[in-house]
């Protein structure tokens, strides 16, 4: 083969692999150009904060924004909507900067009067536009000692917001069934981006039921025909009181209306000399409670062959 030739088919080779290099190169710069897009587009999807969480933060706070009325006391008859019904509002803050997807729990201290408080949930941009009252849309209901589901407008929120919980807590019981009895509730907010990322907060809410109050020392005074007069400081909301007879058993020896009230042997059939125990207990028919036992005590003594009291 001539040199010229040679030169011509190197030429025309080197040409060639050329042309194919050329063709390789922009090849592979199209996948790696096309796969950086992908991963780009994903990156900046909302939805894809899973796989990017650990360059945002999550974190929420709760506070109780507006406390309800702490007490339940529902009259006997004819309650009203604010006897039976609290209202208050938690503030939610989502203090990190991913979004998040929200669930809300409660925990209870007293499953039984739990049982017996519907709670009702809606949202507002702020606490106080809560309102006064439940609306009639835009809510969910349940139990404290129940699953609760939050309302559609609170299932999310945006980094660096906050959002307003509001709540109803409504006694479906009486005040007697319940009386003395208190229960509190720990709402959870939980905050999850994914399945991997998750943040909580809390805050508690304690509800009482109205009992009337025990009443207080009771002071003895006896007169010389072996009566006894007890006295003690009335009962704030007490519409009257019961004597009670104590010990192995308990039976009602009377009912009075105001102290003091007065005692004698006559009254306590079957006595026999010594201690004999006593109890005060004080009664609000307005709610149809009655207080626990003031507890005292006489003495049955023999006065001048007859049986009678002293202190």
């Amino acid at each position: 083969m001539a040199t010229g030739e040679v030169h011509a088919t190197m030429s025309r080779t080197t040409a060639s692999r050329l042309r194919l290099l050329a063709i390789v190169f922009v090849a592979v710069f199209c996948v790696g150009s096309s796969t950086w897009a992908a991963s780009a587009s994903w990156t900046a999807n909302p939805v894809g904060l899973g796989g990017t969480v650990s360059a945002a933060t999550v974190s929420v706070t709760s506070t109780l924004t507006v406390p309800p009325t702490a007490q339940f006391a529902v009259p006997v008859t004819s309650p009203t909507t604010a006897d039976t019904t609290h209202l208050g509002a938690l503030t939610y803050a989502n203090t990190g900067t991913a979004p998040l997807a929200l669930a809300v729990s409660a925990t209870n201290s007293n499953a039984t009067l739990a049982a017996k408080v519907v709670v009702t949930l809606w949202s507002a941009t702020t606490a106080a536009l809560c309102g006064s009252s439940v609306p009639t849309t835009g809510t969910t209901v349940g139990t404290l000692n129940g699953t609760l589901a939050l309302p559609p407008a609170v299932a999310s929120l945006p980094g660096t917001s906050s959002i307003a919980l509001c709540f109803a807590l409504r006694l479906t019981g009486t005040t007697a069934e319940f009386q003395g009895q208190a229960v509190t509730a720990t709402f959870a907010l939980t905050g999850t981006v994914g399945t991997n990322w998750s943040a909580s907060a809390s805050s508690a809410v304690t509800q009482t039921v109205y009992r009337v109050a025990t009443p207080g020392t009771i002071t003895c005074s006896a007169s010389g025909s072996g009566t006894v007069s007890l006295n003690f400081t009335p009962v704030t909301g007490a519409t009257g009181y019961r004597l009670l007879r104590t010990g192995t058993t308990t039976t009602e020896i009377k009912t009075f209306t105001a102290p003091p009230v007065s005692l004698s042997a006559s009254e306590l059939p079957l006595l026999s000399v010594g201690t004999v125990p006593l109890a005060v207990q004080a009664v609000d028919s307005t709610y149809g409670t009655t207080s626990g036992n003031s507890a005292t005590s006489v003495q049955a003594v023999i006065l001048l062959t007859l049986l009678g009291l002293s202190c």
